[in-house]
């Protein structure tokens, strides 16, 4: 059961706090939902604050829950923002996902929910908040250095962004353009996913609760928990495809050939991928049609192998189908100019291999002799 207890009654056991106003934001509400099914919604904008609890007399919004406190938790209003507060409950609230602090306010944003225990059923959905930003902690400071974040796609040889981060003391990043200072617009990143300010004499990086995760360096943030952000460290939002490169100067660190390289695909892996998708032979004119595949794919495919000379012998003798190699043209795959240089060596030599008469059933893996790559 859901429902609505006594407003009086429930003053008399809760006390807003001093700073709690009336909200402005008048379409305030919180949708209920009982094991993801629809059941009701209540109006928040009538009063200062809203109590939720058990079965009772006491508490504004009642929860039919063997987990729910009496006196569970309470949405409270400023001005210009809604907070939740557990009220010491054993079984605690939890916001997205995480665990509150008893007794202190927890901000809500559009779309916030709260669950009266970890495995209640019972989730209160929060709509009609209006978009605050994310802000930095009181003891972030005006910038200090001329520190800029460089935005790089994978395989590409250089930067394709710059945002700087001199011009204020926090730059939240994230897909919605209206509460965002670095727009990442991505599938994968949140509306408000990270913030990177600056401290006292050092830059720090915090995910703000992302439903799919921040990683600096490869490795995951905890949420909300402001780490340190060092020089060329890189800073990934969820699986979107840029990433960002931070200088503390201001000017784009160069990419190394190495780094390059393994932003697209490391040896390792391209040569797994080579051994499982080699060309037997070139397709033919109706093939080709019918695959999509040119002659032109056909030569980039053997350029692609030659990269790692042992995986396409092995690969060559191992008789695999056009379709296997199809599979690997229609990859993602970008060569490092290191890989491609002896690529391209490579196919000079197969070349010189069929003029010299070859044909399938000596190198399986090869081309027909007449046949042009």
């Amino acid at each position: 059961m859901i429902g609505i207890g006594s407003k009086n009654k429930a003053a008399d056991f809760f006390k807003p706090p001093e700073w709690s106003k009336l909200p402005k934001h008048t379409q305030v509400r919180v949708e209920i939902f009982r094991a993801g099914n629809f059941i009701k919604e209540i109006p928040l904008a009538h009063k200062k604050a809203y109590t939720v609890g058990g079965k009772n007399e006491v508490v504004d919004i009642i929860v039919d829950d063997a987990s729910v406190a009496r006196l569970h938790c309470a949405f409270v209003h400023s001005s210009s923002s809604s907070f939740v507060f557990d009220l010491g409950s054993p079984s605690g609230t939890f916001l997205n996902g995480k665990r509150i602090a008893p007794h202190e306010p927890e901000m809500l944003s559009e779309g916030s929910e709260v669950r009266v225990s970890e495995k209640s059923q019972t989730t209160l959905v929060l709509k009609g908040l209006p978009l605050s930003k994310w802000q930095p902690p009181a003891w972030s400071k005006m910038p200090w250095s001329p520190a800029a974040l460089f935005g790089r796609l994978p395989g590409a040889d250089e930067f394709v962004s710059e945002s700087r981060l001199s011009d204020q003391k926090c730059h939240v990043l994230g897909r919605n353009g209206a509460v965002v200072d670095i727009l990442v617009q991505a599938d994968s990143v949140s509306r408000q996913h990270a913030a990177v300010f600056h401290g006292e004499s050092t830059l720090y990086v915090v995910d703000l609760g992302s439903a799919h995760g921040t990683w600096l360096s490869g490795e995951r943030l905890e949420p909300n928990r402001p780490v340190q952000f060092r020089e060329e460290a890189i800073l990934q939002l969820g699986q979107a495809p840029i990433a960002f490169t931070l200088s503390m100067s201001g000017v784009a660190p160069r990419l190394k050939k190495r780094e390059r390289a393994e932003a697209d695909l490391s040896s390792s892996q391209f040569g797994s991928l080579v051994r499982t998708s080699v060309l037997q032979k070139t397709p033919s004119q109706t093939e080709r049609s019918a695959t999509g595949a040119s002659e032109s794919d056909v030569g980039d495919a053997f350029t692609a192998a030659k990269a790692e000379p042992a995986a396409a012998a092995d690969a060559g003798r191992s008789g695999k189908t056009n379709a296997d190699f199809r599979a690997l043209l229609n990859s993602p795959v970008t060569l490092p100019k290191g890989m491609r240089k002896g690529a391209i060596e490579g196919k000079a030599a197969l070349r010189k291999v069929q003029d010299a008469g070859s044909d399938d059933d000596e190198l399986p893996g090869t081309i027909k002799k007449k046949q042009k790559f």
